[in-house]
C-alpha cells in the first residue's frame, strides 16, 4: 500500500511538471438493469510513458467516483495505481518488472488460461478482461533462442479477487485471512514459432481464480474459498490469409470444490476468425468449448461462442456482437456494442447485454437479465 501511494505521488508530480508526455482521459459511464441504475461512474485516467535510454516505463493512475453503486446502494470512490512498470527488450532477452497485467490467452470471450492476474467480479461482467483484471506486482523474464522463447513470471504475493456482495440474493461474506493469502505465485511458459504459427505450453502455481462459494450457516451467507493450485495449459495460433485459428487449454488437477474436497477441472476452447477480403473491416468468429467445472456434481459441459465485428467510416464507427451459449446448462451471455469516434478527442460507447445462468454455472455468481450501458470518453 505504501509503495502504491509513493507511485501515485510521483506520477502526479511528473504530470504536473510537464517534464514527460502525459495521456489523460475523462470518462462518464452509466448502466441500467432491472429498474435500477447499477452504475453511474466518473473516471479520470492519467498515463505517462517516459523512456530512459533503452528502458521503457509505463505508469497509470485511476481516480473515480460512483454515486450509484449496485452492490451496497451507496456511493464509493477510489484512487488507485493501475500500472507502474519498467521494461527492456533486447535481441534475445527481455524483462518487465512492476505493477502490470499479463494475459496469455489466444481465444476471444471466455479465456481459460488468463490466470496470472486476479479479477474484479463485483462491478464488471466476467468477460471484460480489459477492465476487470487487477494489476499485480509481477516480474516477467524472456529469453529467445532461434524459433523458441522461454518466459518466466513471478508474483511475490497472491491477492484475492473482488467478489459480488450477493449471489442469488445470499450475502457473500468477506474472506477470512488464511495461510495462503499473499503467498508467492509463478510459472514458466515455452513457445515455439513457425512462419505465422505459434504454440505454447506452460505450468503456473497460483490460488484458484474461479471463485468457490461454500455455505457458512453460522454467518448466514456464502464464504469464498481460495486455495493454492497448480495449473498446466497450452495455446496455439495460426494465421493463413483470411483465417486465424486459435486454441486455449487449461487443466487444474487439484481444484477446490464447494464441499471442501478437490478434483480436476479443465477447459478447452478451439475456434477460428475469418476476415474476408471482399468485406473490409468485417471479422466473423466461432469457437467450440468444453469444460469440467469445479463443482461436486457431474460437471462436464459443452458450449460455443460467436463473434461478429465490423468497422465503418474509416474505423470511426465499430460494431461488435458476442454470444456464449452453454448446451448442457442452457445458460448464455450476449453482448452488442457500438463505439463511435466523435472527433476532437471525444468517443462514445453504447452496449446492451444479457445473461441467464444455471445455478451450477460460473455465470450464476453475476447479475442476471438484460442491461444497457453507455460510456462517454474525452482524451487529451
Amino acid at each position: 500500500m505504501k509503495l502504491r501511494a509513493v507511485g501515485i505521488a510521483l506520477l502526479l508530480s511528473a504530470g504536473a511538471s510537464g517534464a514527460i508526455p502525459v495521456e489523460s482521459k475523462l470518462s462518464l459511464s452509466s448502466g441500467y438493469r432491472k429498474g435500477t441504475w447499477d452504475t453511474n461512474r466518473a473516471l479520470a485516467t492519467l498515463t505517462v510513458r517516459p523512456e530512459i535510454g533503452p528502458i521503457e516505463t509505463t505508469a497509470q493512475i485511476w481516480g473515480w467516483y460512483n454515486w450509484s453503486y449496485r452492490g451496497y446502494g451507496t456511493r464509493e470512490y477510489d484512487v488507485s495505481l493501475r500500472a507502474s512498470k519498467a521494461q527492456y527488450w533486447g535481441e534475445h532477452w527481455g524483462v518487465s518488472v512492476g505493477l502490470q497485467e499479463i494475459h496469455w490467452g489466444e481465444t476471444f470471450g471466455f479465456q481459460p488460461i488468463d490466470i496470472i492476474n486476479t479479477r474484479n467480479f463485483r462491478d464488471f461482467p466476467f468477460l471484460d478482461h480489459g477492465i476487470n483484471r487487477i494489476p499485480a506486482p509481477l516480474a516477467q523474464f524472456f529469453y529467445s533462442f532461434g524459433a523458441f522463447k522461454t518466459e518466466v513470471v513471478l508474483n511475490p504475493r497472491s491477492e484475492y479477487p473482488i467478489l459480488p456482495t450477493t449471489v442469488r440474493g445470499i450475502p457473500v461474506i468477506a474472506n477470512t485471512p488464511d495461510p495462503w493469502l499473499h503467498q508467492p505465485e509463478g510459472g514458466i511458459k515455452f513457445t515455439g514459432y513457425l512462419d505465422q504459427a505459434n504454440a505454447s505450453v506452460f505450468v503456473y502455481h497460483h490460488i484458484n481464480r474461479m471463485p468457490i462459494l461454500r455455505p457458512d450457516f453460522a454467518a448466514g451467507g456464502l464464504r469464498a474459498a481460495f486455495e493454492p493450485v497448480t495449473s498446466v495449459g497450452a495455446s496455439f495460433s495460426s494465421a493463413n490469409q483470411e483465417w486465424v485459428w486459435r486454441g486455449d487449454f487449461l487443466m487444474t488437477p487439484n481444484h477446490p470444490l464447494p464441499s471442501g474436497n478437490r478434483k480436476a477441472a479443465f477447459a478447452v476452447v478451439v475456434g477460428a476468425d475469418w476476415s474476408p477480403e471482399f468485406a473490409e473491416g468485417l471479422t466473423l468468429g466461432v469457437q467450440a468449448q468444453g469444460d469440467g467445472l469445479p463443482v461436486d456434481t457431474n460437471s462436464e459441459n459443452v458450449g460455443a461462442s460467436f463473434l461478429v465485428r465490423k468497422s465503418f467510416v474509416n474505423n470511426k464507427l465499430q460494431a461488435e456482437a458476442q454470444l456464449y451459449q452453454s448446451f448442457r446448462f442452457m445458460d448464455y451471455w450476449m453482448r452488442v456494442q457500438l463505439q463511435a469516434g466523435l472527433g476532437d478527442g471525444w468517443d462514445l460507447s453504447v452496449l446492451g447485454e444479457s445473461s441467464v445462468a444455471d445455478s451450477r454455472s460460473p455465470l450464476s455468481i453475476f447479475p442476471q437479465g438484460p442491461r444497457v450501458a453507455g460510456t462517454l470518453n474525452y482524451s487529451f
